[in-house]
This record gives structure tokens, C-alpha cells and sequence, in this order.
């Protein structure tokens, strides 16, 4: 019988392979050979500071219109 080679990619976490034999079930893993890292985390948890900057950035001119805003509809007598 030919062994069957898995590739589970670079990053990937082992497979895990069932089989159904005479016997029963057999469980079967492939090992990844490399180490876990952040392919199980969620992208928004890997985010750089950049994004932190920009994000701030758009909180504060968010801020900044929101402010405009309401000094100018005082101004025209429009809000209380």
C-alpha cells in the first residue's frame, strides 16, 4: 500500500483524518510540520498601528462635523 502524503500548507494546523475500517474507526493525523500562529486568530485582532491612527483620525473629524454642525444650527437659530 502507497503512503499518502498530505500537504497542509505553510501556517496550517495538522489534519486529522477518520477512516472507516473492518475494525471500526481509526483516527489518522498529519502533522503540519510548522508552527501555529495567527491563522486561527481574527484579522481585526492583527491590526497595525496605522489602523488604530486612522481610526482616530476618523473619530476625531467625526467629532470635529458633529461640532460644526451644531454651532452653525445655533447660529441660524434652527436647534435650542
Amino acid at each position: 500500500m502507497e503512503k499518502l502524503r498530505v500537504a497542509t500548507g505553510a501556517k496550517l494546523p495538522e489534519a486529522m483524518l477518520l477512516h472507516e475500517t473492518a475494525q471500526g474507526y481509526t483516527l489518522q493525523t498529519v502533522p503540519s510540520g510548522f508552527l501555529q500562529g495567527e491563522q486561527q486568530r481574527a484579522a481585526w485582532l492583527s491590526a497595525d498601528k496605522w489602523f488604530y491612527g486612522a481610526s482616530g483620525l476618523a473619530l476625531v473629524l467625526a467629532f470635529g462635523f458633529l461640532l460644526h454642525f451644531i454651532i452653525r444650527a445655533r447660529r441660524k437659530g434652527i436647534a435650542t
